[in-house]
């Protein structure tokens, strides 16, 4: 990861710890969440009051990088006689982490629950590995019935593999509930507008999460 990449991420989590700490007297909570606005994986809120704080942080690895690629490639969907030579792709093993933060304000508390807005965003790194194999175009004459048929076979010296790497993020607010689940467990569910890496907008991806409560 790059070092500005590194450092927006300490800042990040640094910047996460000191707003905590501010929090007196807070009720703190610990569970998992996921969302498009909030990232995915164990996440922390500290409530104070009308307003709260939310930690977010996730990874994973998942595939293998053994590839194989087939001895013969029959390519019929987009099969063209003038695409001599083409490129056949596949994904390896790909790995990310994340991180999410936002702000919460209770508007209204209720009697098995309380409604919210909330605001912020989240860094996302994600890496891939991606492998190519060039073929070469075959063309094979039958006699019988006066025609041909075609594949691909591999061109020797040609398997290649590259690292793609991504940093995608995204920002967005929007309203909340927190419903009681019993004496200490929470259920959030939110519905958040966004603004992300691909400069999309998006609206109408519900997230949430469920959380412990401390005493």
């Amino acid at each position: 990861m790059p070092n500005k990449n590194l450092l927006l991420l300490t800042v990040f989590m640094l910047l996460a710890l000191a707003l905590s700490a501010e929090i007196q007297n807070s009720r703190t909570a610990i569970g998992v969440h996921a969302g498009t606005q909030s990232s995915s994986g164990y996440a922390m809120r500290w409530m104070d009051g009308l307003n709260g704080l939310q930690l977010t942080v996730g990874a994973y690895t998942r595939g293998s990088d053994e590839i194989r690629f087939p001895t013969q490639y029959y390519d019929w969907d987009s099969w063209d006689e003038s695409d001599s030579l083409i490129t056949v792709k596949k994904n390896g093993r790909e790995a990310s982490g994340n991180m999410g933060l936002n702000y919460i304000r209770t508007i209204d508390e209720f009697r098995n629950g309380r409604f919210y807005v909330f605001a912020g965003g989240y860094y996302k790194y994600f890496q891939r590995k991606q492998y190519t194999q060039d073929y070469s175009l075959v063309t094979v004459s039958d006699t019988i019935y006066n025609d041909s048929y075609h594949y691909y076979i591999p061109v020797a010296g040609t398997e290649d593999s590259e690292l793609k790497v991504q940093h995608r993020w995204a920002v967005g607010a929007g309203p909340g509930f927190e419903l009681y689940l019993g004496k200490q467990f929470r259920l959030a569910l939110e519905l958040p507008i966004t603004y992300n890496w691909k400069h999309d907008i998006a609206m109408w991806y519900i997230q949430g999460g469920i959380y412990y409560y401390f005493k």
